[in-house]
């Protein structure tokens, strides 16, 4: 939707959608890496953690300011893995944690989540419950995987994908 209205020159619409997501206030973004999308999706969701009591750890290597992925595929990616991962912890009890990390290297593009979560499954909310599909779906569209991990109190995901 934001693409669309910068495309079609609708500034205010634009704006104005912009500041329903990120409200009326001054934007400040951390840098975690080269890429400005990837920088707004962490800080977003790193936000969210903080807010939920869930610490948070990262690791970003290598990742160049544009990626060879569609940017919506890349948003759709590391946010969903990131709102899973957020809602799973939020009801691990005392230990809360979530680790992401993104690494590119030699054209191929690694994220890997691990994440604490509760015995019982997360909430469910309006428009949740296809995340992975949806991580799935694009990994297999750049003709990567995803591969997922269940340890009882805790998750991984693994997604790769190779662009050469």
């Amino acid at each position: 939707m934001l693409r669309y209205y910068a495309e079609e020159g609708e500034r205010q619409k634009l704006l104005d959608a912009l500041n329903r997501q990120i409200g009326d206030g001054e934007l400040t973004c951390p840098r975690y890496s080269e890429s400005v999308l990837l920088n707004a999706i962490l800080h977003t969701q790193f936000s969210r953690a903080a807010e939920a009591g869930v610490y948070v750890e990262y690791r970003l290597t290598g990742i160049p300011a544009k990626l060879p992925i569609e940017d919506a595929d890349l948003v759709s990616l590391v946010t969903n893995a990131l709102d899973n991962a957020v809602s799973a912890a939020e009801g691990a009890g005392r230990e809360k944690w979530l680790h992401i990390s993104i690494d590119w290297s030699e054209g191929t593009l690694n994220l890997h989540c691990a994440n604490a979560k509760g015995q019982a499954p997360p909430q469910k909310r309006k428009g949740h419950g296809h995340g992975l599909s949806i991580m799935k779906g694009i990994a297999g569209r750049y003709g990567g995987g995803l591969e997922t991990d269940d340890y009882g109190d805790s998750f991984e995901i693994h997604v790769r994908i190779s662009f050469s």
